[in-house]
């Protein structure tokens, strides 16, 4: 029995207490029992551990993979990583690691630091700074509902990318944000050339492309290649995984008019949450239609998705295009008073994102560069024209996934052997 062991056990843990195993019956229901590894300095704070996850955790050679990162699935090939798998045994602990012996026959190590988790510095100290935010979590991120100082910043572009430290400063910036303002980009520097500085890459392709020139072009098949202002929105609606991160490199811009403007949908969102949750209820559970069909050509995209999407009590995403929304389609599948209901609650979140003082508003200047997270920021264009010949407007755009950002913040600047202490235990 374990229990019986302990008092053997004291010398070798010096203060840390017994390890208790504790079963819980809330309204008279059998839960899972838990094992309190806390007590044996297993993580700085207080928290109870399956037994399964603590198998589950198991960092020996065998069960992870020293080189890669990886778990191996050894318990899942073999079956014994089950609900019933139970600790029976404790033996050395360590400065990073505590072994133990689980019901299936298996004895591993199950980290006590941060460091015997994910390797050594300089990885902790970024994790420490970045990792919550690269997550996404609202907790991390100030919603604003007005142009400041802070979240309109510009950033000198030969500044961010003459170390690793500023690129991750301005990215975590973005992240923060949800907006990002580079200026002073050098004439010759092309959008592949900048997101490679930024260590960012590689893009991601669409139906346009890889990097996608808009300009004006007469009878165009996307409103975004018109001259029209365009009200604010989220790019690439009718894909289920439209992009994330998106780059916008004025090239070219000496028209009359044509500035940008951006807008928080997290704080309009949350400013819905807080006044009517039964506005907020429909937009994160009935869902929306999106389509581009363009005549004449092989585009054909649709999808649907609800205008809010959470991830556990987060906001996640909003989904909002006007011009791609197919209204038609949802009268076909939606009931009239659903459809009364999701009127009702967008309209009143939409007048949010239509009120011109909680805009950032800037006319992008040739050489400038605007970072945006597509998944929370609208953007779009006030009404440009052309007084004199030769005059345009030329914005380069292209995407990347979020991942590639979140591996520049915590990736340590060069690779350093993990989990040294392991060979030791």
């Amino acid at each position: 029995m374990l229990l019986s062991r302990l008092h053997k056990l004291k010398p070798i843990l010096s203060s840390t207490k017994q390890l208790l195993f504790r079963s819980h019956f809330p309204s008279g229901r059998h839960l899972s029992e838990l094992v309190k590894l806390t007590e044996h300095g297993i993580r700085d704070n207080d928290r109870d551990l399956l037994h399964v996850e603590t198998r589950n955790m198991c960092r020996c050679e065998t069960c992870f993979g020293k080189h890669n990162h990886q778990k191996t699935g050894q318990p899942f090939r073999t079956g014994n990583l089950h609900p019933g798998v139970k600790v029976t045994d404790i033996g050395n602990v360590s400065e990073h690691y505590v072994s133990l012996t689980w019901s299936d026959g298996h004895t591993g190590l199950v980290a006590r630091t941060i460091r015997g988790e994910y390797g050594p510095e300089p990885v902790p100290t970024i994790l420490d700074k970045y990792l919550d935010l690269s997550m996404r979590y609202n907790r991390c991120q100030e919603f604003w509902s007005a142009k400041t100082d802070e979240n309109s910043k510009v950033f000198d572009y030969n500044t961010v990318i003459s170390s690793v430290g500023n690129t991750r400063d301005f990215l975590a910036h973005y992240m923060i944000h949800g907006v990002g303002f580079l200026t002073e980009i050098p004439a010759n520097k092309e959008m592949l050339d900048i997101i490679a500085d930024l260590k960012c890459g590689p893009i991601r392709e669409t139906i346009f492309g890889g990097v996608d020139v808009v300009r004006f072009k007469p009878n165009p098949a996307t409103a975004g290649y018109g001259s029209g202002s365009l009200a604010g929105h989220t790019d690439l609606n009718y894909y289920y995984q439209n992009p994330h991160v998106e780059f916008f490199h004025a090239m070219e811009n000496t028209v009359e008019g044509g500035d940008s403007f951006w807008v928080d949908t997290f704080s309009a969102i949350s400013e819905v949450r807080e006044e009517r949750p039964d506005y907020f209820d429909i937009l994160c559970r009935v869902p929306i239609y999106h389509r581009f069909t363009p005549p004449g050509t092989d585009h054909y995209v649709r999808s649907h998705h609800t205008l809010v999407t959470m991830l556990g009590e987060d906001i996640f995403q909003i989904s909002d295009n006007p011009w791609s929304t197919d209204t038609p389609l949802a009268t076909y599948t939606l009931d009239l008073e659903t459809r009364r209901q999701w009127w009702e609650a967008y309209l009143y979140y939409r007048a949010k994102v239509e009120d011109q003082s909680r805009w950032i508003m800037r006319k992008l200047e040739g050489g400038e560069v605007m970072v945006l997270d597509n998944f929370r920021v609208c953007h779009g264009r006030k009404e440009f024209g052309r007084t004199e010949h030769g005059q345009e407007r030329m914005v380069g755009t292209a995407y990347v996934n979020w991942n590639h950002l979140q591996r520049v913040l915590l990736s340590p600047v060069e690779a350093e052997p993990c989990f040294l202490e392991t060979e030791k235990h």
